[in-house]
């Protein structure tokens, strides 16, 4: 595997998807100080990159070399004014093309090249399966890399209101790292949620522990909650409302063998659910 240090791997099909992913890592890489690496499958009859092109005369960003058909150089002039708009045609963005299906190719790049976060909508690369659940769902399986699930059609200006459900067990320090990173570079306030299921509990026990684990990650500004509910996916979700979240960050965890590959994770059920995006955090295979 080949280390590629901060990074966000964007899979990109000219899909309205797509752009807004892409829009979502322009401004999540200004920020955390991270390049662009777009990924592309083949075939696409829409639109085809070539790799590792170099720097575009005038513009300063990596450059996609189009072929032939008008319906290519119209993706190709959208493409642009994403970036124009973005204001990211001086920006570090590389283009990869690869011959897999968009899932196997996902994984594959991940899985060589260890990006720092991938950043793909819930609705991407449509391909749901009732057992084995969405694209993104089954990504978010089975890599160590945390996944940024975007939701909806409006991007949110920032991640000011990030939800943070727990169980109160200790961060692994590459999660503590990545956490710690992500809210206090977007100023972030974090709502840490633990879900009780029995009256037997003490709140005010859980509450105390949920304030440790907020000082250990260094957070500034935070709130701790614990809410009584049966279902856990319903409760993160109602509670994300209530307070008008940006973000749900998810701590996933480890599963082996047939477990993992039937019933995934409360992550993945909070993914599939209308929540606000979900950032799955699970680098404890690093």
């Amino acid at each position: 595997m080949q280390r590629k240090e901060n990074y966000i791997m964007v899979p990109f099909d000219f899909q309205a998807e797509s752009k807004m992913a892409l829009k979502a890592a322009l401004r999540i890489g200004k920020t955390l100080g991270m390049r662009i690496e777009v990924i592309q499958f083949k075939p696409i009859e829409s639109a085809a990159f070539l790799p590792n092109l170099g720097l575009m005369a005038g513009y300063g960003a990596a450059f996609p070399q189009v072929v032939k058909t008008e319906l290519k150089f119209e993706g190709m002039d959208e493409f642009l004014r994403v970036l124009e708009e973005m204001n990211a045609l001086h920006r570090d963005i590389h283009f990869h093309q690869i011959e897999e299906s968009p899932e196997a190719g996902i994984k594959e790049f991940m899985h060589d090249y260890d990006p720092s976060l991938l950043v793909i909508h819930k609705e991407a690369f449509k391909g749901s399966n009732p057992l084995t659940g969405s694209v993104v769902q089954r990504i978010i399986r089975h890599t160590n890399v945390p996944v940024l699930a975007l939701e909806g059609s409006v991007l949110p200006e920032s991640f000011k209101n990030i939800v943070l459900p727990t169980d109160v067990s200790r961060f692994l320090p590459t999660e503590a790292d990545f956490i710690s990173h992500w809210v206090d570079s977007f100023n972030s306030t974090v709502h840490l949620l633990n879900v009780v299921h029995t009256d037997l509990i003490d709140e005010e026990e859980i509450k105390s522990k949920m304030q440790k684990v907020a000082l250990e990650l260094g957070f500034e500004k935070f709130f701790v909650n614990a809410t009584h509910h049966d279902k856990e996916v319903e409760a993160i979700v109602e509670f994300s409302e209530q307070v008008d979240a940006d973000l749900i960050m998810m701590k996933t965890y480890d599963k082996t063998g047939l477990e993992r590959f039937l019933f995934g994770s409360i992550t993945e059920d909070v993914v599939k659910a209308p929540s606000p995006a979900v950032l799955a955090v699970n680098v404890s295979m690093n």
